[in-house]
């Protein structure tokens, strides 16, 4: 394999190991899509004995990479409801401010 095709390969595998781990797949599935895909039976098994021992660790790493949003903490809001004024031609005018 040349350089682009490593690069390729190694990139492919990394997208259906951590897909696989996300996904909470199982080994014996994985295994049988990695064998559809045309990867060998032994390096198929070899590499799900590794994922399977792995697994656990692999999904709190990929947990602690991912972007998450905080939660909203607290809002905190008012309505100022002005019936009439000399600044303004209308009447019965609502703003709201958060």
């Amino acid at each position: 394999l040349g350089g682009g095709d490593t690069h390729a390969a190694v990139a492919a595998l990394e997208y259906i190991v951590s897909s696989a781990a996300r996904f909470e797949c199982e080994e014996g599935t994985m295994e049988n899509e990695l064998q559809q895909l045309g990867l060998p039976r032994e390096h198929a098994a070899a590499l799900c004995r590794a994922f399977g021992a792995k697994k656990d660790a692999l999904r709190d790493h990929l947990a602690g990479r991912s972007l998450r949003v905080s939660r909203l903490g607290g809002v905190t809001w008012r309505v100022d409801h002005t019936l009439c004024s000399s600044a303004s031609n209308s009447l019965n005018t609502t703003s709201g401010q958060c």
